[in-house]
């Protein structure tokens, strides 16, 4: 049996995750002598992949966000839809042979509905995912080169 405050997934209650401020993330190092370059260098690779962290982890919160209104406004427009589609199979006198089209149309119209919308979330979920997936920092191709700005002032 599942406790009240246990999620059957072993997830932990919103309240019970502590909650970073804004800054907890980030780590900045400070030596006690001057640094040299290359100890500036990986000091500064330090705190840009941390605010990489930080940044795709926003980022697929968003991402979630938004996957999740998608299903939420498609399940919502299926349903209006649908009553719509079904009443026109109710409404009106028809002679037999007309209204076994009519729920011949309307039943077909249903699944093609159903696809349709299923694709179009699908391709609108899938493209955020991708987003979620580009990298925030590219990495030098060659880290050995240096441009002349890098080369003269350091």
């Amino acid at each position: 049996m599942v406790k009240k405050h246990d999620s059957m997934f072993k997830i932990p209650p919103n309240e019970a995750i502590s909650k970073p401020t804004p800054n907890e993330n980030l780590i900045q190092y400070k030596p006690a002598h001057s640094m040299t370059r290359e100890e500036r260098r990986t000091v500064d690779e330090l705190n840009k992949q941390i605010l990489v962290e930080v940044g795709t982890g926003a980022k697929t919160v968003k991402a979630m966000r938004l996957a999740t209104y998608i299903h939420k406004k498609g399940a919502i427009n299926f349903d209006d839809a649908g009553r719509y589609i079904i009443g026109l199979k109710t409404s009106g006198e028809r002679e037999e042979e007309h209204q076994a089209f009519i729920d011949e149309f309307c039943t077909r119209e249903m699944q093609v509905l159903g696809r349709h919308l299923l694709g179009t979330m699908e391709i609108g979920v899938a493209s955020i995912v991708e987003i979620v997936q580009m990298p925030l920092y590219l990495e030098k191709e060659d880290p050995e080169f240096r441009s002349l700005w890098e080369r003269i002032f350091g």
